[in-house]
């Protein structure tokens, strides 16, 4: 049984083709969309300030490679120049190499704590709707009872127990960033 031409017609008309231009007009729409939802010009100015401050603490130091510990002792709290542009400290160190250095040292922390936070987050939110309803209680009772002491007085808790060097800040703060979000959340 060989088929006709028309039952060939019939049969491709049935199948599925993309429309032409199908994919650009997702993307636009999607785009228009985006933009749309986040067209408030103090978004743009925070997104802005965040790409800003991004470059200058890990792009800064290869375009300007001097050393933030380096002391000049000829040079001490010197007003901004052409030689130091944010000017020196008491000991004589460029404030701008120090500004870069200590804008990188920041931005780690606070990246990698809310990274933590919302790793955290998402895992303990997840036990939390899965579970038996006794369990969500006891998970909000312990979020209510770590919500009750202040952010400072569990951060001198930890430092008392816990060897104070990078990785424990970022791991301490993301902690306490969950609890302090666990708390909008429940509201």
């Amino acid at each position: 049984m060989s088929s006709s031409p028309t039952d060939m017609n019939v049969n491709n008309s049935l199948v599925a083709r993309p429309i032409p231009g199908m994919f650009t007009r997702l993307w636009t729409d999607s785009l228009r969309h985006w933009v749309g939802q986040y067209s408030h010009p103090m978004t743009w100015t925070g997104l802005g300030l965040f790409v800003f401050l991004m470059l200058f603490s890990w792009l800064g130091p290869v375009l300007y490679p001097v050393s933030p510990l380096a002391i000049h002792a000829n040079h001490l709290l010197l007003a901004p120049s052409w030689q130091f542009p944010f000017g020196t400290d008491n000991l004589g160190r460029n404030m701008l190499a120090r500004m870069m250095d200590g804008g990188k040292a920041t931005l780690e922390v606070g990246l990698l704590g809310a990274l933590i936070a919302i790793s955290l987050g998402i895992i303990y939110g997840m036990i939390a709707a899965m579970s038996p309803r006794w369990l969500d209680k006891v998970l909000m009772r312990l979020l209510d009872a770590l919500l009750a002491l202040p952010g400072i007085v569990l951060m001198i808790f930890f430092a008392a127990i816990i060897p104070l060097d990078t990785l424990s800040l970022i791991l301490v703060l993301g902690c306490l960033v969950l609890a302090g979000a666990g708390a909008d959340c429940a509201q």
